[in-house]
């Protein structure tokens, strides 16, 4: 598996746009998932002067660009080690997470285009990449929902794909995720990429085994069960009222409930493992992981974690089931 190699680099911006290179950092981390439009970075850096109102950083290696994103906090300490300055700061994706769509009912119709048009576009999102403008005839966004999830709830339920920002800061809604890139891990395969921690991890408490639904009437009279309750041996059972969307069919509620049961599944069996070096894998590619006692084949990268501290460099990354996006 290949590494990011080169020279690193951090640059940040202030107000008036001035650009400041920052020394060697002590340690830093990056973090991309899936399950978030917002890439984030954390770096401590040693601080020989006034910081004045910082806005944006960029971190490169080699060249290429890891992070771009604006701060979300600057903090300057001064102990016995000496000062230091500390930065967290998210990509560009995080301004949808921090605005709330107006909440409101479509009852004439409403396209994925006419959605990212309306909620995403305005924010300086400019392309749209999806294989299905889904369409439903009623969308209800509830007091509370970013705009971020006002698009990726509406993608999700109407064609049970993922919505995600890549690292062009393209929106891309896709059915399938696809398998990128192939990655094979192991301590005892010839050729693999080597491992410092395996962890393997079986959440029984996330699976829900039923949901019991409501009707148009207010009466909880049908039912959604999940396909492998025997299997799991487990009963958690919810109650749900179905999204706006799915109440024009007497039993619609049920895909309602299949997704919500699916995104249970995808969290029973984790998969977390460390490897040294910073490499280079992204999100949604694929990866097969054998241990001492297992071998899992063509699980996701649902999380990649860059990571330079004092103990070394390292990437961890979080594998889940493809089968249950």
């Amino acid at each position: 598996m290949a590494e990011l190699t080169g020279e690193w680099s951090c640059t940040v911006k202030d107000s008036a746009d001035n650009a400041v290179l920052l020394p060697a950092p002590i340690e830093w981390e990056i973090v991309k998932s899936l399950d978030s439009p917002a890439h984030s970075f954390e770096g401590i850096f040693p601080c020989a002067h006034a910081c004045g109102d910082l806005r944006s950083v960029e971190v490169k290696i080699g060249g290429r660009t890891l992070f771009s994103g604006r701060l979300d906090e600057a903090a300057v300490t001064e102990d016995a080690d000496g000062r230091r300055l500390k930065l967290i700061a998210r990509s560009i994706g995080a301004v949808l997470l921090d605005n709330e769509a107006l909440p409101q009912t479509y009852t004439t119709g409403l396209s994925l285009t006419e959605l990212f048009d309306e909620h995403i576009r305005p924010y300086g999102f400019s392309t749209l990449i999806t294989d299905f403008d889904v369409f439903f005839n009623q969308y209800q966004i509830l007091k509370g929902t970013s705009e971020w999830e006002a698009l990726s709830n509406f993608f999700r339920n109407g064609s049970q794909g993922i919505a995600r920002i890549d690292d062009a800061g393209q929106v891309v809604c896709k059915m399938n995720p696809g398998e990128g890139s192939f990655h094979r891990i192991s301590n005892r395969d010839a050729g693999a990429q080597r491992y410092t921690c395996l962890k393997i991890t079986d959440n029984r408490y996330s699976p829900i085994t039923r949901f019991v639904i409501r009707d148009d009437d207010g009466a909880y009279s049908y039912a959604y069960n999940n396909p492998e309750t025997s299997a799991l041996g487990l009963v958690r059972k919810r109650y749900l009222i179905p999204s706006v969307e799915y109440t024009l069919t007497p039993t619609g509620g049920q895909i309602d409930a299949m997704l919500r049961i699916r995104r249970s599944m995808l969290g029973k069996r984790v998969v977390t493992v460390t490897c040294p070096g910073l490499l280079d894998i992204a999100v949604c590619d694929t990866a097969s992981v054998s241990g001492g006692y297992e071998t899992f084949e063509g699980l996701l990268v649902h999380q990649v974690r860059h990571r330079l501290a004092s103990s070394g460099a390292s990437t961890e990354l979080t594998l889940v089931d493809r089968d249950y996006l």
